[in-house]
């Protein structure tokens, strides 16, 4: 980040606002996962603030191009389920000094136990997007088998969101691995 500016951990936060597209998740579910990302980060002694984006502000109006590209341009993790609101990590800034320590993306996507979750589900995914994008890191944590479209929501087992958390800070505090010269 630059000067003036806090490094994030930006948790997206997948809402209804009336859409029926049964790729939300349940706000008690959220709470448990935000709960699971804030005791990890304190277990690596994150310094980043963690900031909670859905796309609205505190008045729920919708974030102009220019905030939205203040959040994630300050980013170094993205969690969040596969939806448009990850478009937005094309702002994430490479790292200067090594690929190790670059911003990571940990996107929550559908397996063939989930892929009646949304139409055609398997295979979507924001790697497509990665791929231009060598500088981000990027992670996927499949959903549970309980994220049908009979529940109506996205589900994430708690303990392998704890899981792949450790494994992308384990990464991030190894000794930097240098860019070629």
């Amino acid at each position: 980040a630059t000067a003036g500016r806090q490094r994030s951990v930006v948790f997206y936060r997948r809402h209804s606002n009336g859409t029926q597209h049964g790729r939300t998740m349940d706000l008690a579910h959220e709470a448990i996962l935000y709960k699971t990302i804030v005791s990890v980060m304190a277990e690596f002694n994150r310094p980043e603030k963690l900031v909670i984006f859905n796309g609205e502000d505190a008045h729920g109006n919708q974030l102009s191009f220019e905030q939205q590209y203040g959040v994630f341009r300050d980013a170094s993790l993205v969690i969040g389920p596969h939806g448009a609101g990850l478009a937005n990590l094309v702002w994430m800034p490479p790292s200067t000094t090594s690929c190790s320590q670059g911003p990571a993306v940990l996107e929550f996507i559908c397996s063939k136990e989930t892929s009646t979750v949304q139409t055609g589900c398997p295979g979507k995914t924001h790697w497509s997007l990665l791929g231009g994008m060598p500088w981000v890191r990027y992670h996927h944590l499949l959903l549970a088998r309980n994220s049908t479209a009979e529940s109506g929501h996205l589900w994430v087992e708690p303990d392998e969101l704890a899981a792949a958390l450790r494994k992308i800070f384990d990464t991030q505090q190894r000794e930097p691995v240098p860019f070629p010269p």
